[in-house]
C-alpha cells in the first residue's frame, strides 16, 4: 500500500510508513496512477542513463538522417557532434524515434533491446519496487541552495556536496539511485513502450504488464519538474510538431540474462 504522508514536514523529504494514506500527488487521480496493483516482472536490464545526442546521432548517420544541431534539429548534416549537445538527453519529436533507436541498438548488439515498459521503469526507479518517493541517491530531492526544516524546527540549506537534483542539462551530473541509474528523477521525461489509458491500472495483469493494446497517447515517465515522484505518470501524443528537448528516453534489454 504505497501511499504518502498526508501532512509531511517536508514534501521533498518524505519517508514511507504503513500509516501513510494520501496520494503522492494531485495528478495521480487525473492520470489513473492512484490505482494500486501488484506487479511481477521477469528479469531485464535498464540503461543507466538517458540516451544522448551523441548516441542518437550515431543511429541517424547509419540511417542517412540529419544529425542534431543546436539551432535546428534538421538544419544540415555535419561530421562532428556539437560539443555542447553530445552529453545532453536526446530530444524527440515522436515516440517512434525512441523505439527505432532501441531496436536498432538491439540489432547492432544482437540483444533484445527495446523501450522499457512503464512497469519496468517504475520498478527500477523505486529501487526494485521499494516504497521510495523520489528516484535519487537517497530518496529525497536536494537542490543546491534550497532549504528544508528538520524535525527540530531548524532550517538547513543544501550544499553543493549534498545536491542530487537540478535543472535540465548533461546526463550523470548527480549521483545515481541505489541501482546505479542516473536521472530517473530529473532531466528529460522518458518515453516508455506503453499506450496510455487512465484505467489501465485497474485491469492490468500482475505478470509483465505491457500496457493497453492500442491507444492515442503514449506514457511518459520521470519528467524532471518540481515534484519528480516515482509514481507520477504523464501521457503525450506519439508525434509532435517539433522536437522537445525535455522528452527523451532510455532503452532496456528484455532478457533474463545480464549482458555484463
Amino acid at each position: 500500500d504505497f501511499k504518502a504522508p498526508c501532512s509531511p514536514l517536508n514534501i521533498k523529504r518524505m519517508d514511507w510508513t504503513p500509516e501513510a494514506s494520501c496520494n503522492t500527488a494531485l495528478s495521480m487521480t487525473r492520470t489513473g496512477a492512484n490505482y494500486q496493483h501488484k506487479v511481477t516482472l521477469s528479469n531485464y536490464s535498464l540503461s543507466d542513463h538517458e540516451t544522448t545526442y551523441y548516441e542518437t546521432d550515431a543511429f541517424n548517420r547509419s540511417e542517412n538522417k540529419p544529425v542534431a544541431n543546436q539551432d535546428s534539429r534538421y538544419d544540415k548534416e555535419f561530421p562532428i557532434q556539437d560539443e555542447q549537445l553530445k552529453n545532453r538527453p536526446s530530444s524527440t519529436k515522436s515516440w517512434q524515434e525512441a523505439k527505432d533507436y532501441c531496436l536498432w541498438l538491439g540489432k547492432l548488439t544482437n540483444y533484445p533491446i527495446d523501450l522499457p515498459t512503464e512497469a519496468q521503469w517504475e520498478y527500477a526507479a523505486r529501487n526494485r519496487g521499494k516504497n521510495i518517493y523520489f528516484a535519487t541517491n537517497n530518496g529525497y530531492v536536494q537542490q543546491i541552495g534550497s532549504r528544508y526544516v528538520d524535525k527540530d524546527g531548524s532550517i538547513h540549506e543544501y550544499t553543493k556536496e549534498q545536491g542530487n537534483y537540478g535543472d535540465f542539462g548533461d546526463i550523470k551530473r548527480w549521483s545515481p539511485n541505489p541501482l546505479g541509474l542516473y536521472d530517473m528523477a530529473g532531466n528529460a521525461g522518458e518515453w516508455v513502450n506503453d499506450w496510455y489509458s487512465k484505467d489501465y491500472y485497474k485491469v492490468s495483469p500482475e505478470l509483465n504488464p505491457q500496457g493497453p493494446e492500442t491507444g492515442t497517447e503514449k506514457v511518459v515517465r520521470g519528467w524532471g519538474g518540481s515534484m519528480p515522484l516515482t509514481t507520477s505518470r504523464s501521457h503525450e501524443k506519439p508525434i509532435d510538431s517539433m522536437y522537445y528537448s525535455r522528452r527523451g528516453f532510455r532503452c532496456a534489454v528484455q532478457s533474463p540474462t545480464s549482458i555484463y
